[in-house]
């Protein structure tokens, strides 16, 4: 049988505190509860938001974020194309608005609207 000293414990309420987001965003994603690119770029931004986030003096807690934000950075915003396509389809769902800034919703806007300008209404050129 294996025996936890207090220690183990303590890094276990650390291992928790880290993972709960992860858990959460897991939870808000899954299907009973109508996932939508929406609200997977708003899981990811709030998930990423944590674990960039410095405010504890927690040594364990701080080295448990790091390679967490490293495998985030690398699947999900490395790809500064796949990051781009994901909020411009996220910019249509409601929910992502809490996670976007002004700046990149007005990235989406523009974005769209040469979308539209260039493919539904293209300049006719002089032959």
């Amino acid at each position: 049988m294996i025996e936890l000293n207090n220690d183990d414990w303590e890094f276990i309420t650390y291992l928790h505190y880290v993972l709960k987001p992860f858990y959460l965003g897991t939870v808000m994603m899954s299907e009973k509860n109508y996932p939508s690119i929406g609200l997977t770029f708003h899981a990811i931004q709030k998930i990423k938001q944590f674990c960039s986030n410095d405010n504890t003096s927690n040594y364990h807690i701080k080295e448990l974020k790091i390679p967490l934000l490293s495998k985030l950075n690398k699947y999900f915003f490395d790809d500064r194309e796949q990051y781009l396509y994901f909020q411009q389809y996220s910019f249509f769902d409601p929910v992502s608005h809490l996670s976007l800034t002004d700046a990149e919703k007005l990235q989406c806007e523009k974005y769209i609207k040469n979308l539209i300008t260039d493919d539904i209404y293209p300049l006719k050129r002089p032959s």
